[in-house]
């Protein structure tokens, strides 16, 4: 299939999808109370280092979040080293690893061609041999296939490698997860998702990078999908985005659906307030407010855990990386000793110790405001609540 042919057989595929269910007004952007908060909610991207004493920071993050899901990207160099290394270790400590398989950008470029695909086979025989495969949560091909310059993938190229993924790993057992589309798309997840089923190899876990940094706040409805007059019909906020991504879960036969990369970036922050760090880790607090109350993600990966600018722990360096930790997140960058714990880390840890366990009561979302209540199993009642003006 080139893509060419993609993109109207795609649309083709949303017209029917969303005139059959009516998804765009059918679709809740309320929320849902009865949900009970499982620990395995919560996940966090990681990445290993050359630096021992960084990979030893990070397990002592982890530690402090206390959660146990952990999304880590492999590509080809990093086998036989630390990023190889790093998720022995996670394993060890008793991490739920979710493994990314990312090609480099250059391999995932030419997957329309033999010699990519004999690569890509070679390395997927290797990670194998090199790990207890039987022992990871999941692994999830591929990186961003609606983003080329990022990934380096045609459609067509993506889903080759995922051919010849659910192929090669279809004996181990092991859980596949897919496509990782990026953004609000659903264009691209539906065609996507359309092409597996053609093969006869849907994913068993399907994942979107669900960001909504571009609303500036997770609770209003999007007016970049079809314009702001559309804004206020579509009712599109973070509850029904991933309402719809269920929903199209449900149509596709895919059990689960999951979050693996979402964030907000301090240098996006800036363009709206100089108190990055308090905003920030608002933000985290109301995206994972309403990501639960949508009752339609079984998790969400915040991320990364460290690195500037978009970590929960400022890597110090300054630095941006070239390439979008979106796409392939695969090393923790500086030392321990430049370091700093951000606000929203903390948040981050205060939500998850206060909400496992807990059920959800009380779910009001409005782009002027929202509440939320949950019930602790000890009976006692946590609240969350903001307005906006």
């Amino acid at each position: 299939m080139s893509d060419r042919l993609f993109y109207p057989r795609a649309a083709g595929e949303i017209l029917r999808v969303l005139g059959g269910t009516g998804m765009w007004s059918g679709v809740d952007g309320q929320g849902r109370t009865g949900i009970r908060v499982e620990q395995d909610f919560f996940g966090i991207n990681v990445a290993g280092s050359p630096d021992e004493r960084v990979n030893e920071a990070s397990l002592l993050y982890l530690e402090q979040l206390g959660l146990k899901q952990v999304r880590v990207d492999l590509s080809y160099p990093g086998l036989g080293d630390y990023p190889e290394r790093f998720i022995h270790q996670l394993l060890k400590a008793g991490y739920r690893v979710f493994l990314r398989l990312v090609q480099p950008v250059e391999a995932a470029a030419g997957m329309e061609e033999e010699e990519a695909q004999l690569a890509w086979r070679a390395f997927l025989l290797r990670v194998q041999e090199a790990l207890p495969v039987a022992q990871l949560e999941a692994i999830e091909i591929g990186s961003v296939p609606n983003r080329r310059a990022w990934s380096g993938y045609t459609h067509r190229g993506y889903l080759n490698a995922w051919r010849l993924a659910a192929d090669e790993l279809e004996k181990t057992g092991v859980a596949l997860a897919g496509p990782n589309v990026s953004d609000f798309e659903p264009l691209h997840t539906i065609g996507l998702l359309k092409a597996m089923q053609a093969m006869g190899r849907v994913p068993d876990i399907h994942t979107n990078n669900l960001f909504v940094e571009r609303t500036r706040i997770p609770e209003a409805f999007d007016h970049r999908v079809l314009g702001a007059r559309m804004a206020d019909r579509l009712k599109l906020n973070l509850v029904k985005k991933a309402g719809i991504f269920k929903a199209l879960s449900d149509r596709y036969g895919i059990p689960r659906t999951m979050c693996t990369h979402t964030c907000w970036n301090a240098l996006r922050l800036l363009r709206w307030t100089a108190e990055v760090e308090p905003m920030r880790a608002d933000y985290l607090r109301r995206y994972l407010l309403l990501a639960l109350a949508s009752g339609s993600l079984d998790r969400v990966y915040w991320g990364p855990l460290i690195g500037y600018p978009d970590g929960l722990i400022d890597d110090g360096t300054g630095e941006v990386q070239a390439v979008e930790r979106v796409a392939f997140y695969g090393c923790s960058p500086g030392g321990v000793g430049d370091f700093e714990v951000l606000p929203a880390f903390e948040t981050y840890r205060a939500l998850i110790a206060e909400l496992v366990g807990a059920e959800l009561t009380k779910a009001e979302v409005s782009p002027e405001g929202c509440a939320f209540a949950f019930r602790k199993p000890d009976a006692s009642v946590v609240e969350y609540s903001w307005t906006n003006e």
